[in-house]
């Protein structure tokens, strides 16, 4: 599975771990030593909601885009660093968190569509 900006024809991941119960979203990238370029992790929420996410026992920043239902973008966050709490401008259902840098390195705006 990619992850792709099919507005922008980019392709931002490659290797994907896709969280879709409570339990592997909750974990998230607790405990991970890095996230590599080409890596991501998908968050699956099921339905749009508050998508706020955290950054505890995470030792590394990432840069973090938020989706709708219709996998478009929402908010995006660069260089989320660890030990925080970020919180979406809008209710999302997908949070795609990536290597710090991704963003600047392929840029994405408001209401791209993504697939994956």
């Amino acid at each position: 599975m990619y992850i792709t900006n099919e507005t922008k024809a980019k392709v931002l991941a490659k290797k994907i771990r896709l969280c879709d119960n409570l339990w592997s979203s909750m974990r998230g990238l607790m405990l991970r030593d890095e996230l590599k370029k080409g890596e991501a992790l998908l968050i699956d929420l099921h339905k749009n909601k508050n998508a706020s996410i955290h950054m505890f026992l995470v030792g590394f920043p990432i840069d973090v885009i938020w989706l709708n239902s219709e996998k478009l973008v929402v908010d995006t966050a660069e260089d989320v660093k660890p030990n925080t709490i970020t919180n979406p401008s809008k209710f999302a259902r997908y949070i795609i968190e990536l290597p710090k840098g991704t963003l600047k390195e392929k840029p994405v705006s408001f209401r791209d569509r993504f697939s994956f």
